[in-house]
């Protein structure tokens, strides 16, 4: 395994390990603050972790209603889903390169986005739009569209995609920093091969 391969196995592997200590190894959960709803072979669910998973595909399902049918069609979602898992890790995939990989590219990419998104909220709240630009992008958007509205019924949508750009540019050249600040090597000759 390569160094990284072998590092994403550790993580892993701690993370598996502590989960099954959080699932087996804590006391009956079916007796005191937090019952059990559902086991599957090794795994148990309590109420409060089925209860979290149901905001969660509320989130992403508006349709989604809490009726005892829903809640049915959830925990056989949550049992299919399980028993994939067991078999799957029983056949070794979840120690599988390919799966390791595809595990890396998803922390990254999630890693990336988090980091991006708290970025970019963070440009959001120091980067303002003057009446003065507002009126020059209408005066250049007038030039080439004679029948535009006027600019007080769409004065926001300007206002709206100047600051828009304004924090592209910003997130950009904030990118940019960062690549000029880096230690970064390229190797042509390896390149050219």
């Amino acid at each position: 395994m390569q160094p990284k391969q072998t590092l994403l196995f550790i993580i892993i592997s701690i993370l598996a390990v502590l989960a099954c200590c959080a699932c087996s190894d804590s006391p009956p959960k079916g007796q005191g603050q937090d019952p059990v709803v559902l086991t599957v072979n090794d795994f148990s669910m309590t109420k409060s972790e089925f209860l979290t998973e149901c905001a969660v595909d509320m989130e992403y399902q508006e349709q989604y209603k809490t009726s005892r049918a829903a809640q049915e069609s959830m925990i056989e979602g949550i049992i299919r889903k399980e028993l994939l898992i067991q078999e799957a890790r029983k056949m070794g995939l979840d120690r599988d390169a390919a799966f390791m990989a595809a595990i890396e590219r998803y922390w990254e990419a999630t890693l990336i986005k988090q980091l991006m998104e708290k970025k970019n909220r963070e440009v959001h709240k120091t980067t303002l739009v003057s009446e003065e630009e507002i009126q020059a992008a209408y005066e250049r958007y007038r030039e080439s569209q004679p029948d535009l509205p006027p600019l007080e019924t769409i004065e926001k949508e300007i206002a709206d995609g100047i600051l828009e750009e304004k924090k592209a540019k910003i997130l950009e050249d904030w990118v940019r920093s960062l690549r000029r600040k880096a230690d970064i090597t390229i190797d042509d000759q390896i390149l050219t091969k």
